[in-house]
């Protein structure tokens, strides 16, 4: 009596490890761009391009079966303090896939972020952002780009409807088959 409990317990640990093994769970991604840009008057706009598909990441492997659950945009400033005008700040206009985000935001040095942008990469896993200085000079040492996603492998090819019924076949005359033989012998 006691074999048989410590069996089902022995299976029910072991079916219940399973369950929680084969959970989806939600892998790291990060991309860092290191251009370092100067924008100033002449040189006014800038734009970073994410293609999460098909660039080498800094971590994680993502392909286009993939969900991103989530992602998130940061990026360093750096001023070198000319006073190109006196006591005048800079000002960045910051677009994410042609949509204006930050409309007329003071650059200062520092390390920033503009928090989830998930909704711009879940659909084509793809992103530009692009920074427009109009007024000042300021550079823009790293742009960069993480979260996590959900790894999807490729879907495994249906099996073709005649072998389906070859195999669907043969079990069925195998299991007659060894009916009949035990059947047969009880008699």
């Amino acid at each position: 009596m006691k074999i048989r409990y410590a069996l089902l317990i022995v299976s029910a640990v072991s079916i219940v490890s399973l369950c929680v093994a084969a959970t989806a769970s939600a892998l790291f991604f990060s991309e860092t761009q290191h251009q370092d840009v100067w924008l100033n008057h002449q040189n006014q706009d800038y734009t970073w391009t994410f293609d999460l598909d098909n660039d080498l990441l800094d971590w994680g492997d993502i392909n286009s079966e993939d969900d991103i659950n989530a992602a998130y945009l940061s990026f360093r400033t750096y001023d070198n303090y000319d006073g190109w005008f006196f006591k005048r700040p800079e000002y960045t206009d910051i677009s994410l896939d042609l949509t204006r985000q930050v409309d007329g935001w003071e650059v200062d040095p520092g390390i920033w972020s503009l928090g989830n942008v998930t909704a711009y990469v879940t659909d084509d896993h793809f992103l530009d952002v692009t920074f427009n200085g109009y007024f000042g000079d300021f550079g823009v040492s790293w742009v960069n780009l993480k979260g996590h996603y959900t790894d999807n492998p490729a879907a495994a090819a249906p099996v073709p409807e005649p072998t389906t019924m070859l195999l669907l076949g043969t079990g069925l005359i195998g299991l007659a088959g060894t009916s009949r033989k035990r059947w047969g012998k009880k008699r």
